[in-house]
């Protein structure tokens, strides 16, 4: 079950939704509207034990690593959230401008399960699970009168990854 409960503009945009019964097409047409889009950038190094179970022409593999890590996450403001552009900082007539945004290092971890496959050219294949803690951080090019922040949250990226062993 999903309730929302609203009032003054929101109001207005249920009521103008096509189908004002249907909560799911609301509250993704609140998400266009209020909800500012965020995109993740990471990269990091990794090592750790990898243990391969011989045998014969498929060979199953395990693996955990820990390292360190970079995430920025990149936010794209508009509509009421565009009050935490800075425009000191943005040239907002600029489609290009990058809008505020947190950039910090992180400590990773990751879980790998794969397959060798001993074919005439050796491939592999393999599944893996990330995950850091991303902490709490001010906005970089935003208001300093705002004292906007980026919420904490956990990333857990999955990877699935096929190859050539040379």
């Amino acid at each position: 079950m999903l309730i929302l409960s609203c009032k003054d503009a929101a109001t207005e945009k249920i009521r103008n939704s096509g189908d004002p019964q249907h909560g799911l097409e609301i509250w993704r047409l609140f998400l266009i509207e209020y909800e500012p889009a965020s995109r993740s950038r990471h990269g990091g190094m990794l090592v750790g034990p990898e243990v391969v179970i011989p045998n014969g022409e498929v060979s199953p593999y395990f693996g955990a690593g820990v390292g360190l890590g970079w995430v920025g996450t990149y936010h794209s403001l508009s509509g009421d959230s565009a009050v935490l552009l800075d425009p000191e900082q943005n040239d907002l007539d600029n489609p290009n401008n990058l809008d505020p945004y947190t950039s910090q290092a992180v400590l990773q971890t990751e879980v790998v399960v794969g397959v060798d496959l001993a074919t005439e050219q050796p491939l592999f294949v393999e599944l893996s699970m990330g995950g850091a803690w991303v902490g709490e951080r001010s906005l970089k090019k935003s208001p300093q009168s705002s004292r906007a922040t980026r919420s904490a949250y956990g990333w857990n990226p999955i990877r699935l990854t096929a190859g050539v062993l040379f």
